[in-house]
C-alpha cells in the first residue's frame, strides 16, 4: 500500500496560521477573530513598524504570498491572513515601512477601543475628527481618508460603501510629499 503525505487544506493551514499569530501577540485563538491594536507612527498588535522582515516572518509566520505591488518596489510586499494584511518593506535591508488590513471576517483592527472595521465609515469619520488634520477626497462622505500627522489613512471603493475597506498604517512622514 503505497503511503502519501497529504497536505492540509486551505482551511487547517489557515487555522493553523491564525493560533500561531495568536499565540505571538494577537489576540484571537479558537476560530476567533485576529485582533490587532493600531499605535499610529509605531505598530500593528506585534508588527511594529522599522523591524526586519525576517522578524515579521517571526511573528506572522511566513507569508501566503510576496510579490512586488509596484513594478519599482525594491523589496516584496508579503501577504499573511489571505492577503487580507500586508506588510510592505524599505531599505537596503528590509524593514517594515507600512503595514495595510482589508476587511475581513478573521481579523479586527482596533484604535482607542473602536474596531475600525465594524463601524460604518460615516461614524468613523465623525469620531476620528478629533484625531488631528486630515485630507480626504471630497467634502462629506469621502472614499479616502487621511490622517498624515498619523500616518493613519482609510480607504473604500465608492462613497456608497458603508465601511471602509482598508485601513493603512505607516511611520512618521510616510506621507510627506517633498
Amino acid at each position: 500500500m503505497h503511503n502519501e503525505s497529504r497536505q492540509p487544506t486551505p482551511g487547517v493551514r489557515l487555522a493553523a496560521r491564525q493560533a500561531l499569530i495568536a499565540r505571538r501577540g494577537c489576540v484571537g485563538q479558537n476560530n476567533q477573530m485576529l485582533r490587532f491594536d493600531l499605535l499610529p507612527l509605531e505598530s500593528a498588535g506585534p508588527i511594529k513598524l522599522g523591524i526586519p522582515r525576517h522578524e515579521v516572518a517571526s511573528i506572522l509566520g511566513l507569508p501566503s504570498k510576496s510579490f512586488k505591488k509596484l513594478a519599482t518596489s525594491k523589496h516584496p510586499t508579503d501577504a499573511f491572513l489571505d492577503s487580507c494584511l500586508q506588510v510592505f518593506y524599505k531599505g537596503d535591508d528590509p524593514i517594515v515601512d507600512y503595514i495595510e488590513f482589508s476587511r475581513s471576517p478573521q481579523l479586527s483592527v482596533v484604535y482607542k477601543g473602536i474596531d475600525l472595521f465594524q463601524i460604518p465609515a460615516k461614524e468613523m469619520i465623525r469620531r476620528m475628527k478629533d484625531e488631528g488634520d486630515f485630507d480626504c477626497d471630497s467634502e462629506g462622505d469621502p472614499r479616502s481618508l487621511l490622517f498624515p500627522d498619523l500616518s493613519l489613512s482609510f480607504w473604500r471603493p465608492t462613497a456608497d460603501d458603508l465601511y471602509f475597506r482598508t485601513i493603512g498604517l505607516g511611520g512618521v512622514g510616510y506621507y510627506d510629499i517633498t
